[in-house]
């Protein structure tokens, strides 16, 4: 199942966990009931350290794309 997340609601990502290296997580920020903002923490195991490092470098790219836009 592919599950596609909007980039104006990703609170916080980051690949730099001591447990594991090689996984990239990030926060979500979804609308729960009465509209009240729910966090939820999402986590991908990677194939490697490079992999994850290279997905949280590349969102924070698309975060710098989208603000320097605004």
């Amino acid at each position: 199942t592919l599950t596609t997340f909007d980039l104006q609601r990703i609170a916080f990502c980051s690949a730099d966990h001591k447990a594991r290296n090689n996984v990239f997580s990030w926060v979500y920020r979804e609308v729960g009931e009465v509209g009240r903002p729910v966090l939820e923490c999402h986590a991908v195991l990677c194939e490697s350290q490079r992999h994850a490092k290279f997905f949280a470098l590349r969102l924070g790219h698309f975060f710098n794309s989208a603000w320097n836009q605004m």
